[in-house]
């Protein structure tokens, strides 16, 4: 009998030894063999051979937001007496976006641009009275927009405004003294504002209450960079008021205001916001858009009217109406986006309540896509 066993004893071996080395070279047959995807892709090798030694070596791991891993050939297993080792398995990385680039999605914001009407001024009924500034806080509330670039406004304005409508963070500094500031609302919950600074449109711009060009009063772009929270996405937004008397100090202004743009975006999108006291056919506005040239040179940076984007037919869009309501007249309020956006919708807000409204301008609003980043 003991012949017999020892003979069974060999088969059965051998049986074994066939069945494990012809597992050992398929990296999707196997577990240890198969290709598992990890952080852009992680890998396994080939299977072992008979004598238990691994045979496959794990493959590379992925970049973060997915480069596509391969691993390196599994080692060979160690024959055993009788029996070969396992064919070496080459392993290769899951799936995931090439390249190592992680894509942040767009994000879809709200703009609005909104000349509150000095508070000082003395307009009878439409003075910052009770009446008039809860019309402004109803504006911020039903629009609800994620950014607000102010003109005109003065540190008691900002204040109510603050105490009435809650969400809201500015930024901003007085043009001069006795000025105006152009602050820049926007909603912290949401973006987190990384860089800001106030400069003045003028030929020496970091002096503060500077003007230049003939401009009747000193004129300040205030602006910021944001990231929006949820994503790590980063983008732009500049808000200003150009001089209503000099159309020389417009067309500067205009100029520096894209130089300074083009200096400091890089490639991220940006969004202008502001009353710049020119109408669409202004040499000013067709320069910022891309179509002038001024002094011979082109914007660097062309814009996007957003309104015009949504409404290229639309008639009777003035935006200046000294408390009247009327639309007649030139657009000179505007959100200028940075190409590769998409506007969604945008409009001139007509809001009023009888014959009383927020100020001597209507609000201009914008809702865009931002590419992805």
């Amino acid at each position: 009998m003991a012949p017999r066993a020892a003979l069974l004893s060999v088969v059965v071996f051998v049986v074994a030894l066939t069945t494990l080395s012809a597992c050992g070279g398929s990296d999707d047959e196997v577990a240890a063999g198969s290709g598992v995807g990890g952080s852009g892709g992680q890998s396994s090798g080939g299977a072992a051979g008979l004598s238990g030694v691994a045979g496959g070596s794990q493959g590379g791991l992925g970049g973060a937001g997915g480069m596509a891993g391969v691993g390196a050939a599994g080692a060979a297993g160690t024959p055993a007496v009788g029996g070969s080792g396992g064919t070496a398995g080459a392993g290769t990385g899951g799936g995931g976006t090439g390249g190592g680039t992680t894509v942040l999605p767009g994000p879809d914001i709200k703009v609005m641009t909104f000349n509150i009407r000095v508070g000082t001024a003395n307009d009878g009924a439409d003075s910052w009275s009770p009446d008039r500034k809860h019309l402004v806080y109803d504006v911020f509330k039903q629009r609800d927009a994620d950014f607000v670039g102010v003109q005109e406004a003065k540190p008691f304005q900002l204040q109510d405004i603050d105490a009435a409508v809650s969400g809201y963070k500015h930024i901003g500094v007085l043009s001069h003294a006795g000025g105006e500031i152009c602050a820049l609302y926007y909603k912290p919950s949401r973006f987190t504002l990384k860089k800001s600074d106030t400069f003045w449109l003028s030929t020496t711009p970091e002096k503060v209450g500077s003007s230049s060009w003939g401009s009747k009063l000193p004129r300040v772009v205030t602006w910021g960079r944001f990231v929006e929270k949820k994503t790590g996405y980063v983008f732009y937004v500049y808000n200003t008021h150009f001089d209503h008397v000099s159309q020389n100090a417009r067309e500067q202004s205009a100029v520096l205001l894209s130089k300074r743009i083009d200096k400091e975006v890089d490639n991220h999108p940006f969004v202008v916001t502001g009353d710049l006291n020119a109408g669409e056919s202004n040499l000013v506005i067709r320069y910022l858009k891309g179509k002038a040239k001024i002094d011979g040179f082109d914007n660097p940076r062309p814009m996007r009217d957003s309104f015009r984007v949504d409404n290229p037919d639309a008639t009777d869009v003035g935006t200046a109406h000294g408390f009247s309501g009327k639309t007649t007249g030139a657009k000179i309020d505007y959100v200028f986006i940075s190409k590769g956006q998409q506007v969604k919708n945008a409009y001139i807000d007509h809001y009023h309540v009888g014959a009383r409204y927020p100020s001597d301008h209507f609000p201009v609003i914008g809702r865009m896509l931002f590419p992805d980043q």
